[in-house]
């Protein structure tokens, strides 16, 4: 028994040194062979558990964890972890479930509380969210990302004891590190634009996405051709040519367009209808792309000649590949809600799949659009979104991408729904939106704000309340802080107009 233990120590040790290293693959192979050794070893579980969850094998990490859980079910960070999993998977409800057990177990972890937070946000829960976003706050008064959590689900007022809180923070700022700088300014950002103070709102935006953007690896170059490689390879004549070729399904209804453009209003709207689920944001798209490239090997540089030589067999794979996955969300509706807004670089290639398909491009002013970006600290980095010049120039690239779709897709195949046409006429627009996908009317797609669907977006706070004007215009009190912004949009920082990209 005595040389069964020390093996197992040695395996353990040395799995962890490759762990630290960064080396999963040798990390795994040693702890799975340690585990032969001692299989009750919660420990190992855990650290083997934690290993194949970072390679992304869900499957193996959810069965190691749950195997910690009966070991040891008072050990609250493997209920967080496998919340963690869960949520990655898709699986919310359960996720939402092992949030709420690690906080019971350890209500004293600043990060627990956070994730139930998190939790309850995309839910709905908006004063539940605000409860476990305010204790992450107090159990770790300097740590920016729970006060910017905070912040974004709770309106300030001039004397709000949690202004002053950050505003004392500032005092010592120097000392904190650099995530909890950004948090703190992008925090301080919202809460000063809450209560009027724009000039001084805007000076904290500037920082914290100063900050932020030395921490991103962002190419202009390379993020226009990856953008533009698909668009400039579909011509309309190739695109008559590989519709023939499509699939007949009219399941999915994509949403595309830029980040704060109102996209998370339409998925809910169209979310409330019966015969409608939503998938959420999922690259499920170009994952399916990507397989099918796979099988044929093709290297960037061949991609023209890869569209040009599709067969009917390959784009039934793609097919079958997408709505496999996008089922796997879902239950059983007969259309399914994609609002990965990055599928705007694919509009043509969409249409050439599922010629049954809709496609709705949501546009917002372009100012509006852009300033929204800037002043969002996302869960996920979004790389052009941290200086005003680079956002301005990467909405003029995209906007010249959908004016190229515009001229090749058959006018029937693409709707474009204005956020402040929402705003302005709610139900006016949301009739255009359901003739547009040939849904029957329904009452329930004007009452958005009460669907239970899960939100995770950076709009799930908004999408939770009725539409309010001052979403249009957002931008205005900034705009003599905005000129590298506007230079960069040029002439075209109005209302998109017919016939533009907006």
């Amino acid at each position: 028994m005595d040389n069964i233990e020390h093996g197992a120590a040695e395996l353990q040790a040395l799995g962890k040194s490759f762990f630290r290293a960064g080396n999963l693959q040798d990390a795994v192979h040693h702890w799975e062979r340690a585990l032969e050794l001692a299989p009750d070893d919660a420990t190992l579980l855990y650290d083997l558990a934690a290993a194949h969850y970072s390679a992304k094998n869900y499957g193996r990490a959810r069965e190691l964890y749950e195997k910690v859980i009966s070991l040891k079910p008072g050990q609250a960070a493997t209920h967080n972890d496998l919340g963690m999993l869960f949520r990655e998977t898709g699986d919310f409800d359960k996720a939402f479930e092992l949030f709420v057990s690690a906080a019971q177990r350890d209500p004293k972890n600043a990060i627990f509380a956070s994730n139930l937070g998190g939790s309850f946000l995309e839910r709905g829960q908006l004063s539940e969210a605000r409860a476990s976003f305010q204790r992450a706050v107090d159990l770790a008064p300097s740590k920016g990302q729970y006060l910017y959590q905070l912040a974004e689900t709770a309106p300030f007022t001039p004397a709000d004891p949690r202004l002053r809180h950050m505003l004392d923070l500032m005092k010592s700022e120097r000392a904190l590190d650099t995530a909890d700088r950004i948090g703190l300014h992008f925090a301080l950002g919202k809460a000063l634009t809450d209560v009027g103070r724009h000039a001084a709102a805007f000076d904290h935006y500037q920082i914290g996405n100063g900050l932020k953007r030395t921490q991103i690896d962002y190419d202009e170059t390379i993020a226009f051709h990856q953008m533009n490689e698909v668009a400039a390879a579909i011509s309309k004549p190739l695109l008559e040519h590989l519709q023939r070729l499509g699939t007949s399904s009219d399941t999915p209804i994509f949403i595309v367009g830029m980040l704060r453009s109102g996209s998370t209003l339409v998925k809910q709207i169209l979310a409330r209808h019966p015969s409608v689920e939503a998938a959420g944001e999922v690259p499920h798209f170009s994952d399916a792309l990507s397989a099918v490239l796979g099988k044929r090997v093709v290297k960037p540089q061949q991609l023209q000649e890869f569209l040009e030589t599709l067969s009917r067999p390959e784009i039934e794979d793609l097919a079958r590949i997408y709505l496999s996955k996008l089922r796997s969300r879902t239950g059983g509706a007969l259309r399914i809600v994609d609002k990965a807004l990055p599928n705007f670089r694919f509009v043509g290639l969409i249409r050439a799949v599922f010629p049954n398909a809709k496609i709705i491009h949501v546009v917002r002013t372009p100012v509006d659009t852009c300033w929204s970006c800037y002043s969002k600290l996302f869960a996920e980095p979004q790389p052009f979104t941290y200086e005003l010049g680079e956002v301005g120039r990467y909405y003029n690239a995209y906007r010249d991408v959908m004016r190229h779709w515009r001229e090749v897709v058959p006018s029937d195949a693409m709707i474009e729904i204005r956020y402040e046409d929402l705003v302005d006429d709610l139900e006016r627009t949301c009739r255009r939106l359901l003739a547009f996908c040939e849904l029957p009317w329904d009452d329930n797609c004007l009452s958005f704000h009460q669907g239970k669907n899960l939100v995770k977006t950076s709009s799930a706070v908004q999408v939770r309340q009725p539409l309010f004007r001052e979403g249009v215009g957002r931008s205005t009190p900034f705009v003599p802080h905005l000129e590298p912004l506007v230079n960069a949009l040029g002439a075209r920082q109005n209302h998109p107009g017919p016939g533009s990209a907006g």
